[in-house]
């Protein structure tokens, strides 16, 4: 259960991503048609944006790593276990960990990579792209992020206090 968890709050943590790469897009669009004008072919467009997002990836893996390691000692005080910060330094954890950042980072990017990458140069530079309210249908996928967001936080929640609830139950019994 509580695997699940980490992993729904991974899942939300992913499309939140996509919707913010989706959404600076608008923003990026000058930019991306600039480097389609001047000759960059699409594979090479959709590995720009993913290497950026890998680095977001480990970027943001360091600073959960600092955020671990300060918050760490008052974990272990509340689950009355010995937790160590080597323990995530050790060997398989630290591959497992590595693997899940890079797997991250490469899902919430694809999306967003694909999407500008396909779009034609003038297309980007038009004023649709830069308001896209001006177009009737426009954000459904990034609109189901945001359901996708909600379902998969209430789904964690409901898991979350049941799993309270029977912690509770097995301390009192």
């Amino acid at each position: 259960l509580i695997g699940g968890i980490g992993f729904a709050i991974l899942l939300i943590a992913c499309f939140n991503f996509m919707n913010i790469a989706t959404a600076r897009a608008l923003n990026r669009g000058i930019e991306t048609a600039v480097f389609k004008v001047s000759g960059c072919s699409k594979k090479e467009l959709m590995i720009k944006f993913i290497t950026e997002s890998l680095l977001l990836s480990f970027f943001g893996l360091l600073l959960a790593l600092i955020i671990v390691g300060c918050i760490l000692p008052v974990f272990s005080g509340f689950t009355e276990r010995p937790l160590a910060f080597l323990m995530i330094l050790e060997f398989p954890t630290i591959i497992m960990v590595i693997l899940l950042t890079f797997t991250v980072g490469i899902i919430s990017s694809v999306y967003p990579a694909f999407h500008l990458s396909s779009m034609s140069p003038m297309y980007l530079m038009r004023e649709e792209f830069k308001n896209p309210g001006l177009k009737k249908g426009s954000g459904k996928i990034r609109n189901l992020f945001v359901v996708l967001q909600y379902i998969i936080s209430i789904v964690a929640l409901v898991c979350t206090f049941t799993l309270l609830k029977q912690l509770n139950y097995i301390r009192n019994t």
